[in-house]
C-alpha cells in the first residue's frame, strides 16, 4: 500500500513579506523594551539614593543630637571660642577644616532662626562644646564615665578613719564637628559646572576630670590618692589615664587647664593643648548596593539650577563666604548663663544612575545647657 505524505503549513518557508514585518516588530519593540529598562534602573538608582542620603541625614542628626544633650559648655564666635578652639590639636591623619570656617555666634537680635529676620553673620558650618563623657568605646576599647574609682582601691586619711572610699569623678571631651572637602564633586550637566562635596567630621579630645571635684576635696590623703589613682595607666583600658583636669569657671583657656600626675599633684597648665583622642567621618554611607554606585556628600554653596530644585539655598541662614558655609549651617540662640537653642541644618546631595541629583535637607533645633 502506498502512504500518503501530508504537507504542513509549518513545513513551508517565510516570505519576504513575513520577514519584512518580524524585522520592524523587532526594530520597535527593543528600543522600547531597552528605554524601559534604563528608565527602571535609573529608578531604582533614584530610589536607592534617596533612601541612603535619608538613612545617612538621620544618623547624623541622632549623633550630634546625642552629643549636644551631654553638653556643659557650648563655643561660640567670640574670643574666648576662638581662643579655646586654637589650643585643639589634630592627630596626623584627621582632615583639615573647610576654609573660611567658624563657630556660630548667639543671635544678636530676637534669637530667631528664620533665615528672612536671622542675622546671617552670626550662623557657622561648626560645632565647638565641652560635654559629659559618657560610657564609650573608641579603637575597640571601652571607656566608663563619669569614672568611678572604687571603695578598697583608694583610702580616706588618717583623720577621717583610713577607710576604703568610693569617689566618683566627672570627666569630660571637648567635641568639634566640622566640614572638610573632598575630592568627588556632583556634576550638574545642565548648569555646566560641578559642584563640591563635603564630608562632616566628628572631633574628640581626650578625657578631662571635673578640676572642681578634685580640688574640692578636703580630705588631702584622699585627694592625693585619687589624683595618682585617675593618672594610673593601669586603672585605664588601652593604658589612658586621665591626666588633666578642666576647670569649668574660666573664659580664657590660659586659666583653664591643670594637668594630673602619678605624685598626686594638680598642676596648673598656663599653655595646655586640647589633644585628639579620635576622628571619624560620620556623613559616610554605602553606596552603589543595588546600582553602579553614586558620589555623594554635603552641598557645596548653590542656589538651584542645573539639576537641582529651584528652591534648593545654599547657604539657607548664612552669609556664603568663598567655600563657607556648605550645606552645614548651625545657629545659636539664648542668654548668656542659661540654656541655649542650636540649630543645624545638613543638605546632603547624591548623583549617580539617576539623571538627577537627588537630594536631602533636614534641620533640627535642640535645646543645650552652658554654663556660661
Amino acid at each position: 500500500m502506498k502512504r500518503r505524505q501530508i504537507n504542513s503549513l509549518n513545513q513551508r518557508g517565510w516570505t519576504l513579506i513575513e520577514l519584512m514585518v518580524v524585522t520592524a516588530l523587532i526594530a520597535i519593540i527593543t528600543p522600547s523594551m531597552t528605554y524601559l529598562f534604563t528608565k527602571v534602573e535609573q529608578g531604582m538608582a533614584a530610589d536607592e539614593m534617596h533612601t541612603q542620603l535619608q538613612k545617612l541625614n538621620e544618623a547624623t542628626f541622632l549623633r550630634v543630637h546625642d552629643r549636644l544633650l551631654t553638653s556643659r559648655r557650648f563655643f561660640q564666635n567670640d574670643s574666648s571660642g576662638v581662643s579655646f578652639l586654637g589650643r585643639m590639636v589634630r592627630g596626623a591623619s584627621a582632615p583639615p577644616t573647610l576654609v573660611n570656617s567658624h563657630l556660630a555666634k548667639v543671635q544678636n537680635n530676637s534669637g530667631s532662626f528664620s533665615p528672612v529676620t536671622a542675622t546671617s553673620g552670626d550662623f557657622g558650618n561648626s560645632m565647638f562644646f565641652v560635654g559629659y563623657d559618657t560610657p564609650t568605646t573608641i579603637n575597640n576599647l571601652g571607656y566608663n564615665a563619669p569614672v568611678t574609682v572604687k571603695g578598697g582601691t583608694v583610702n580616706y586619711g588618717a583623720s577621717n578613719g583610713s577607710g576604703p572610699a568610693t569617689i566618683i569623678i566627672d570627666v569630660y571631651r571637648f567635641y568639634y564637628f566640622y566640614l572638610t572637602a573632598t575630592s568627588s564633586p556632583v556634576s550638574l550637566v545642565k548648569g555646566s559646572f560641578s559642584l563640591p562635596l563635603y564630608r562632616l567630621v566628628e572631633w574628640r579630645s581626650v578625657q578631662f576630670a571635673d578640676f572642681y571635684q578634685l580640688d574640692g576635696m578636703t580630705d588631702g590623703t584622699l585627694k592625693t590618692n585619687v589624683v595618682t589613682w585617675l593618672a594610673t595607666a593601669a586603672n585605664f583600658p588601652g593604658s589612658a589615664p586621665v591626666t588633666l583636669a578642666w576647670d569649668h569657671t574660666q573664659t580664657d583657656p590660659a586659666l583653664a587647664f591643670y594637668s594630673l600626675d602619678t605624685a598626686g599633684n594638680i598642676n596648673f597648665q598656663g599653655s595646655q593643648n586640647i589633644n585628639e583622642a579620635s576622628w571619624a567621618n560620620i556623613s559616610k554611607s554605602s553606596s552603589g548596593i543595588l546600582t553602579g554606585g553614586f558620589n555623594y556628600g554635603i552641598s557645596g554653596n548653590v542656589t538651584g539650577g542645573g539639576e537641582l530644585p529651584t528652591e534648593v539655598k545654599v547657604p539657607m541662614y548664612a552669609a556664603a563666604n568663598s567655600p563657607y558655609p556648605g550645606g552645614f549651617e548651625v545657629g545659636l540662640s539664648g542668654g548668656s548663663g542659661i540654656g541655649k537653642q542650636v540649630l543645624f541644618r545638613s543638605l546632603l546631595l547624591a548623583k549617580g544612575g539617576s539623571p538627577r541629583v537627588v537630594l536631602n535637607d533636614n534641620t533640627s533645633i535642640v535645646n543645650i545647657r552652658d554654663v556660661w
